[in-house]
């Protein structure tokens, strides 16, 4: 049983990111790497973190 009333599409409510700065450590690893970081940022609406 759908609950949609066929109006229009749902509102999805989105939240803005402040800034985000990654510092690195040259002991410790990512799983996945940096481009595992850089997708799950870019995942959470972080666009340009500072490096």
């Amino acid at each position: 049983m759908s609950t949609s009333t066929g109006v229009g599409p749902e509102r999805v409510a989105v939240a803005r990111v402040g800034m985000v700065a990654v510092v690195a450590h040259h002991r410790k690893t990512l799983s996945g790497g940096l481009d595992k970081l850089w997708a799950e940022l870019a995942g959470a609406g972080v666009e340009d973190p500072i490096w």
